[in-house]
């Protein structure tokens, strides 16, 4: 009987170990098929990470200062969006300059970015909408716009399968990024890959050094300023996509309430945010997500 057991306990040992052995080599390939694809799609972007092609910015984020007893003047956009425009109008505007949401600054990553080629990318698969980088983090990636909130999750931009997915944009989120409220998704992998840095933003020294995220889509170079970083339940106000003035208020309350970092940056409700969404590895009830209000942008040529 004890040799019967240990005969189905060797067995059962013998197969955990050739799973695992299996699971580590799937593990692998899909580590190095995403590296992969990352550095195909950089070349095709012509996106550099060498050091001395980053131009330096400030040392530190530039923080408006809030007044204390005062109601902050919102002064309404009247320009629509080009998701508002008639669709007979928007093929004859080569250049549109509707979108600009805040004076150009002289940023010079907004210059560099500009010269990102998304046309490229295309070439290999449509659903690219765009490029966005946090400078000298991981967080350098193309941005998709997939047909659903699951597709990207295990499959690269090229669509080729890896566990590593892609960041991607929110399936009800607006393409071209005007909602109040963006989100994007993507994984917190364990070497810091997809959103797997953005866990530093717990700490304000990094944020200091890390301030802005820029996206590229075909408008233009967007840079948003950090202004809030949490771990927030996944039915919280940060994944609502329809609001009133009153629910933004409310949730750039609760957006200032809740970080762990102090920016010292209040939005006001006619700003648009990023919403950075990442899985914490603690529950699956909870996300860590890193906030961001648009700034300034750069209009395409």
């Amino acid at each position: 009987m004890q040799k019967r057991l240990r005969t189905i306990l060797t067995v059962v040992l013998s197969i955990i170990l050739v799973l695992s052995a299996g699971m580590l080599v799937h593990q692998q390939f899909s580590r190095r098929n995403a590296v992969r694809a990352a550095d195909q799609a950089m070349a095709l972007a012509g996106i550099s990470t060498a050091p001395q092609d980053k131009p330096t910015l400030p040392e530190e984020p530039t923080i408006p200062e809030q007044p204390t007893n005062e109601t902050p003047t919102i002064i309404e956009d009247e320009t629509p969006p080009l998701s508002e425009l008639p669709k007979e109008l928007i093929p004859s505007l080569d250049r549109p300059g509707v979108w600009q949401d805040a004076p150009v600054t002289d940023d010079p990553y907004m210059d560099l970015l500009a010269e990102t080629d998304l046309a490229a990318l295309r070439e290999i698969n449509e659903d690219v909408l765009g490029w966005i980088i946090i400078p000298d983090t991981y967080v350098n990636h193309p941005l998709m716009d997939g047909d659903d909130n699951s597709f990207y999750l295990d499959h690269a931009w090229d669509r080729t399968p890896s566990f590593y997915g892609s960041v991607f944009l929110e399936q009800q989120s607006s393409s071209d990024l005007t909602d109040f409220n963006t989100i994007l998704y993507g994984h917190n992998m364990g070497d810091e890959n997809i959103f797997g840095s953005l866990k530093h933003y717990n700490d304000e020294a990094y944020w200091k050094e890390h301030p802005y995220v820029y996206i590229v889509d075909d408008r233009g170079v967007h840079r948003y300023e950090i202004f809030a970083a949490y771990e927030a339940s996944i039915r919280s106000i940060v994944y609502v996509l329809d609001f009133d003035d009153d629910l933004r208020e409310r949730f750039i309350e609760a957006a200032v309430e809740h970080s762990v970092i102090d920016t010292g940056i209040t939005p006001v409700i006619t700003n648009r945010i990023l919403t950075l969404s990442t899985c914490t590895g603690y529950t699956k009830n909870t996300r860590w997500v890193v906030q961001a209000r648009l700034v300034s942008a750069r209009d395409a040529e």
